[in-house]
């Protein structure tokens, strides 16, 4: 990568000629070439890294891991363009709540909430006027909530 960027590097450093000279706090000494300014980059990360790992144990949990495979929730296409279909059981007659949200878990859309008797269902989502990105379908039932990602293209 500092091979790649050699030649702006140079521009760079024309432009503004600090390589070697104290401009902030940072660490001492002050690296005096481009090449000793990658290797200080590199050890601060490494360093960084390291500590994160010793101190920061275990894994971030979002409160929805435990539900995010399931059988109960399947959706079509996915990738999607502008509609997508989800498909749900119903094991017995219960109050259904599907929602489709956006990264933060606000609610972009409400598909359908009702009761619904036991059986198969679709429902189609038409997200035509959302943007490109990442997505959760919730659906709620039985007061336990199921989520699927799906990515709109």
């Amino acid at each position: 990568m500092a091979l790649y960027l050699d030649e702006s590097q140079v521009r760079n450093f024309n432009r503004w000629p600090i390589m070697g000279t104290f401009v902030h706090p940072n660490p001492t000494p002050v690296p005096a070439t481009y090449a000793d300014e990658i290797t200080n980059l590199k050890d601060w990360l490494w360093q960084r890294l390291t500590w994160l790992d010793a101190n920061m144990p275990g894994v971030c949990d979002v409160g929805i891991a435990e539900n995010m495979t399931n059988n109960v929730i399947r959706s079509y296409p996915n990738p999607f363009l502008d509609d997508i279909t989800v498909s749900f059981d119903v094991s017995k007659t219960s109050m259904v709540k599907i929602e489709l949200l956006n990264t933060i878990g606000e609610r972009v859309k409400l598909v359908y909430e009702g009761s619904r008797p036991e059986g198969n269902y679709q429902e189609n989502i038409n997200a035509s006027g959302l943007a490109k990105g990442l997505y959760l379908i919730k659906l709620t039932m039985n007061n336990k909530s199921y989520y699927q990602k799906v990515i709109k293209m």
